[in-house]
């Protein structure tokens, strides 16, 4: 906004002013051409530091997404391996029960 008002203020200004005032004009247009560098700059800077906050959560996710791949895995496995204990238990009862009833008979 400050900029265009100064360009507005300067179009104002008759031709004469505007050449004695020349150095003056140059001077201004230098600090405002700074204060949109900074601006600029400090916009890349926040910018890329989203880009890297939003890498590290892209991370975070795959590596909890590996994790929780894992932990299923094991989860399957652990499973199987109890549904194949049991029917070995079963199994197992079953000739005990068989070998009493026959000593037993």
């Amino acid at each position: 906004m400050r900029f265009q008002k100064f360009v507005q203020k300067e179009h104002l200004c008759g031709f004469l002013k505007l050449l004695f005032t020349k150095d003056q004009r140059i001077a201004q247009i230098e600090v405002y051409h700074r204060r949109i560098t900074t601006s600029v700059a400090s916009f890349q800077v926040s910018s890329h530091l989203r880009v890297r906050t939003i890498e590290a959560t892209d991370k975070q996710i795959s590596a909890l997404m590996s994790i929780h791949t894992w932990q299923r895995r094991n989860d399957d496995a652990r499973a199987a391996d109890q549904k194949e204990l049991n029917e070995q238990l079963t199994y197992l009862e079953t000739n005990q029960r068989k070998l009493m009833e026959t000593l037993g008979a």
